[in-house]
């Protein structure tokens, strides 16, 4: 790998250290799972520290003026201080210090690009007119040109940092910031996007292996691992897709022939984290972290007991992310899947009540449904009147352990066309216990 000593390259990758203490930053690529990724980082933290992407516009070095890319510099300046997980696709690893694990994701290159496009294509008319105008004119274009003209098209314009071998570029910015768009000699960038993708991420994921990358990510992050997460702004093939991508061969591969090798670059990296990595699943997290983690949760009063607001860091897995985050509305829906888990810190040894303070359901019948367990073994439950909840759902055990794991699961999940197109079961804000 070659070093060119006219860039200065920044290493930000330090070992692993102490999680509780630990800044997370997702670099998030577009069209490489990133956004469902962050739904679940999110929720790692409370609603306060949750993280607000710099850029309202497209990051497009090209065509933006020099006062809005220096407006920017100063707001990532600041960024490590505003949040506890940061994902944006600004690159920000220079203001990053020691305390912070940072990684990123990378997809098979043609099959980003065509995402990318077919991100363009599915968006309406009412929706293009709202983006930026130095994109509206490319996304229109994007649906009415084949994909051949189109790549052909804009190859060469400041849009096409998004098009022509744009991980790359990205990968490149990690450590030389947005410069790495105007270089043209692509030998020399791909050789400093190699260096950065070694040396500036502790781990670098594959959008091919969403599951693989979430899972080794959550053991080194110490929280539970999620196997089922709604999949976020997918975007589908319009009729003659297929055709086209055929037609535009060349011109894909010569879009994408430097982002093959960094790609391939990833898998390894990736494979060499997974590489004697242990198990890692709910039976692991119980063993060898929650007691640590879930003891760090801050409940408050309520109806007697203490519980535990949505608002804060919520450890499980089977809900979408929040509802109207940092209000006093603020709520979270089980789904995508059926099945939905939380854990808190309890007293060990004791009678308790578990309650889980409900605001809804998606559908009625999804409540007489409903099936509670703790710790894998089924509880029976009731329902209660509750001041500013719906009701509140409780169920009496004796408790072992510092912690437990609730399961709450439906029988169904329900979609509303054109309002929510989330698959749901039912809508709560706060979960706790109190003594018997």
């Amino acid at each position: 790998m070659a070093h060119h000593g006219s860039v200065a390259l920044r290493s930000i990758k330090y070992a692993y250290r102490n999680p509780s203490k630990m800044k997370i930053y997702h670099y998030h690529l577009k069209k490489t799972g990133g956004t469902t990724l962050n739904s679940w980082l999110g929720m790692l933290v409370p609603d306060q520290r949750m993280w607000q992407p710099l850029a309202a516009r497209e990051i497009i070095p090209g065509s933006m003026n020099g006062d809005y890319l220096r407006e920017l510099e100063v707001k990532a300046a600041i960024a490590p201080f505003c949040a506890d997980v940061i994902y944006d696709h600004y690159p920000l690893s220079k203001h990053l210090n020691e305390s912070t694990y940072s990684f990123t994701f990378l997809r098979e290159p043609v099959q980003r690009l065509l995402s990318q496009i077919k991100d363009w294509r599915r968006l309406r008319v009412e929706q293009i007119s709202a983006i930026d105008p130095d994109l509206s004119e490319c996304i229109t274009d994007a649906s009415e040109l084949s994909i051949n003209d189109f790549l052909i098209r804009y190859h060469h314009s400041p849009i096409g940092a998004l098009l022509d071998n744009y991980q790359v570029k990205a990968i490149a910015a990690s450590s030389i910031g947005l410069e790495a768009y105007s270089i043209s000699d692509m030998s020399q960038l791909l050789d400093i996007a190699l260096l950065a993708l070694n040396e500036n991420f502790n781990f670098v994921g594959l959008a091919e292996r969403h599951f693989e990358s979430r899972t080794f990510l959550a053991s080194q992050l110490t929280v539970p691992p999620v196997e089922k997460l709604a999949n976020l702004n997918v975007a589908a093939a319009d009729p003659g897709f297929t055709q086209q991508v055929t037609m535009a061969g060349l011109t894909i591969e010569r879009c994408t022939k430097f982002d093959v090798v960094l790609y391939d670059e990833a898998r390894r990296l990736f494979e060499s984290s997974l590489r004697g990595a242990e198990k890692y699943d709910f039976a692991r997290f119980e063993t060898r972290d929650a007691e640590r983690v879930l003891a760090k949760m801050a409940g408050y009063p309520r109806d007697a007991g203490i519980a535990f607001s949505v608002r804060d860091a919520v450890y499980g897995e089977g809900f979408h992310s929040r509802d109207a985050p940092g209000g006093s509305n603020c709520a979270l829906w089980g789904g995508p899947g059926l099945n939905t888990v939380l854990y808190m810190p309890v007293a060990p040894d004791a009678e308790i009540e578990i309650m889980l303070w409900i605001r809804g359901y998606a559908d009625e019948t999804i409540r007489e449904n409903l099936k509670l367990a703790v710790d894998g073994v089924p509880v029976e439950h009731f329902y209660s009147p509750a001041a500013g909840a719906l009701e509140v759902l409780t169920g009496r055990l004796k408790t072992q352990r510092p912690f437990v794991r609730l399961e709450i699961t439906a029988n169904h999940s329900v979609t509303s066309p054109g309002l929510d197109e989330r698959h749901r079961t039912f809508c709560f804000d706060s979960y706790g216990w109190r003594m018997r």
